[in-house]
């Protein structure tokens, strides 16, 4: 390992997207910035815009901050390589974790709910009724929306649906349970 980096700072929880889609493409598999950018390219497509010096420029960045390191990697003949392979460092891959995990809990569906419910009144059982009914609605609609998906579409996308579908079966639970609180609210 050539130490040439910096200590993870604030600022790489500021990271561009790309360098995000870099750091996640480095976890699963240590790589050279040009197999970096030739699988942004197959994954992501047209969806994240990465010219190869885009993402050169990125690796040194990830680099700096410290969130990958370069792997020596001796070779057969001997000879010293020019450019290494990077790798995702213990302290990119828990930034990327803490990213995920933030997403997570900063999906604009979750706070949206709890928009509604802050808009009404503390104990108005009929207000709060009609937010969880609006998100049983939601969560109907969007589980007819995940029905769609075809078997046979791209593994990544049937991933992002299960996620999705295991977000719609807590937010089904969350009905349920509201609702019963409910009812025990509303009888004398």
């Amino acid at each position: 390992m050539i130490a040439r980096h910096q200590t993870h700072d604030s600022q790489s929880s500021q990271l561009p997207r790309l360098a995000t889609a870099i750091l996640a493409l480095l976890i699963e598999r240590p790589s050279h910035a040009y197999d970096v950018w030739r699988r942004c390219e197959e994954r992501f497509g047209s969806t994240l815009y990465a010219s190869n010096s885009k993402v050169y420029r990125e690796c040194r960045r990830l680099l700096v901050l410290g969130l990958i390191e370069e792997i020596e990697d001796d070779r057969a003949d001997g000879r010293r390589q020019q450019r290494f392979p990077y790798r995702a460092t213990a302290a990119g891959a828990r930034l990327h974790r803490e990213r995920i995990v933030g997403m997570l809990r900063n999906d604009p569906r979750t706070e949206a709910l709890r928009e509604r419910m802050l808009s009404v009144g503390p104990d108005d059982v009929r207000a709060l009724r009609t937010v969880v009914d609006r998100l049983e609605e939601e969560c109907l609609d969007a589980a007819a929306e995940l029905a769609a998906l075809s078997a046979s579409a791209p593994l990544r996308d049937r991933l992002v649906a299960e996620h999705s579908r295991m977000l719609l079966t807590a937010q089904a639970d969350f009905v349920k349970r509201a609702r019963a609180i409910l009812a025990e609210e509303a009888t004398p």
